[in-house]
């Protein structure tokens, strides 16, 4: 059986709801949807919390997967293409892994990878691929582990974000209702990076999404959806 039908089984079998089972494991409910759709990769390690949940052992739920999946969901190296930046970090040479994870590099000052360049199409879409640069890491983040630097594309967000403004991107960080987001979701093959600000997900797996410059509501349909990544600020978390 697929992973996504083992997980699905099993929290049918424990009489659970997709939102009950997200209370449960702690995440968000779209994260169960993202798991039971089994059409995208997993590219953080959320999963594991809702299989302990339902009993479903790591050696079943991976063993459900294709190979470039299993890399996707365990962080491995050897990805062709990265589809996130939790995937490029993990391809990048030893020397500057340690920059970027390591407070007490020997060699020099912790480095942040900055992600994301202008994308063909609409404006405000940055191709989410390998690194632009990198940038010395602020005290506030000394502690931040995967964190990724990533300048605003448009006024999209104005006037909380302005254009070229470089903000800090958190993987692991929970996200919840009002925060402010780096959506990361497939256009034609390309995974593009959106920042906007996170409302809800839809019943049926769709990610809502809040602009500010026009004002108005974003759809994206969750099988597009790659990854949501929280916008970490300074003195709010």
């Amino acid at each position: 059986m697929r992973y996504n039908e083992i997980f699905r089984a099993k929290r049918l079998e424990k009489d659970l709801s997709q939102q009950a089972l997200a209370d449960a494991a702690g995440v968000e409910r779209g994260q169960i949807t993202i798991i039971e759709g089994g059409k995208r990769l997993l590219t953080n390690r959320y999963w594991e919390k809702a299989i302990a949940v339902l009993g479903i052992s790591r050696e079943e739920f991976l063993g459900g997967m294709t190979q470039e999946e299993r890399d996707s969901a365990t962080g491995s190296v050897g990805r062709s293409r990265p589809k996130s930046f939790a995937a490029a970090a993990t391809a990048l040479p030893n020397t500057l892994l340690r920059h970027v994870h390591n407070t007490d590099s020997p060699s020099g000052p912790r480095l942040i990878p900055v992600m994301g360049q202008p994308a063909a199409g609409a404006i405000g879409r940055l191709a989410m691929g390998e690194p632009v640069e990198y940038d010395a890491c602020p005290p506030w983040l000394e502690r931040a582990s995967g964190v990724y630097f990533l300048d605003v594309p448009s006024n999209s967000m104005a006037p909380r974000f302005l254009p070229g403004e470089r903000i800090a991107v958190h993987p692991g960080k929970p996200y919840t209702e009002g925060d402010y987001v780096v959506v990361q979701y497939d256009v034609d093959g390309e995974i593009v990076g959106i920042v906007k600000q996170f409302l809800r997900w839809e019943d049926d797996g769709d990610l809502i999404l809040a602009q500010y410059n026009p004002a108005e509501e974003i759809r994206i349909p969750g099988d597009d959806v790659r990854d949501v990544h929280k916008v970490f600020i300074h003195g709010l978390g």
